[in-house]
């Protein structure tokens, strides 16, 4: 999954930096392990400063009822536009994902959490499901 956040804060240990990221729809805590280069927590560090905005790549897993996010890559947003465009994706995957299953995404019926709260599933395309359905319908 793709998420576009605030970082709101941040932790680090010996082996992993640890997050919390708020996308508008709520909080999430993230989890990225580390390896001992630093120069490379360094420069994670600096893009997880409280209020700035990240792309996170990861995978959502709970643990005695408690959901993180389990960071493979994050970087910081540079673009605003990045956040728009993350926001609108949002908005079509829910809408294909609906339509898909019957209008039970998202709602009470048979709700997939994993695409709550902003969340959006990773695609093969280099932007995104969004970007993806866009290149099919041009016929590329």
């Amino acid at each position: 999954m793709t998420l576009v956040a605030k970082v709101v804060s941040s932790s680090d240990a010996a082996t992993q930096v640890t997050f919390q990221l708020d996308d508008g729809s709520g909080r999430v805590t993230a989890k990225m392990w580390v390896e001992d280069d630093q120069e490379a927590v360094s420069a994670l560090k600096q893009d997880l400063r409280p209020g700035a905005y990240v792309r996170v790549f990861g995978s959502l897993r709970a643990f005695q009822g408690t959901r993180t996010l389990v960071v493979y890559s994050v970087r910081a947003v540079t673009d605003f536009n990045e956040i728009t465009f993350h926001g609108l994706e949002v908005v079509y995957v829910q809408k294909q994902l609906t339509l898909q299953h019957g209008g039970a995404v998202g709602g009470a019926r048979g709700a997939k959490p994993e695409y709550a709260g902003g969340a959006v599933p990773a695609a093969n395309a280099p932007y995104g499901a969004a970007h993806a359905g866009a290149r099919a319908r041009a016929g590329g």
